[in-house]
C-alpha cells in the first residue's frame, strides 16, 4: 500500500509539472512514468548505503562528522 501511494504522489508531481509547463505529450507522460522505476529507485540504494554506514559507525562508536559546504559572503559592488 505504501509503495502504491508513493507511486501516486510521485507521478502526480511529475504530471502536474508537465501541465504547468504545458508540455503534456504521450512521450513525456511515458518518460515520467518510467522515471519512477529507474531514476527514483536509485535513491533506495543511496538510502540503504547511508543506513548501513550510519549503523556501522554507531556500532563501532565512531563520531559521525558531516562535511559542510563553505559559505562565502557576497561583497558589495
Amino acid at each position: 500500500m505504501l509503495w502504491f501511494m508513493s507511486y501516486i504522489v510521485y507521478t502526480s508531481q511529475i504530471f502536474s509539472v508537465q501541465v504547468l509547463e504545458r508540455d503534456v505529450t504521450a512521450r513525456q507522460v511515458a518518460v515520467g512514468s518510467v522515471m519512477y522505476f529507474t531514476y527514483a529507485q536509485l535513491f533506495l540504494i543511496l538510502l540503504a548505503k547511508s543506513f548501513y554506514a550510519y549503523a556501522g559507525s554507531r556500532l563501532r562508536r565512531k563520531v559521525i562528522k558531516w562535511d559542510k559546504t563553505e559559505r562565502f559572503k557576497g561583497g558589495s559592488s
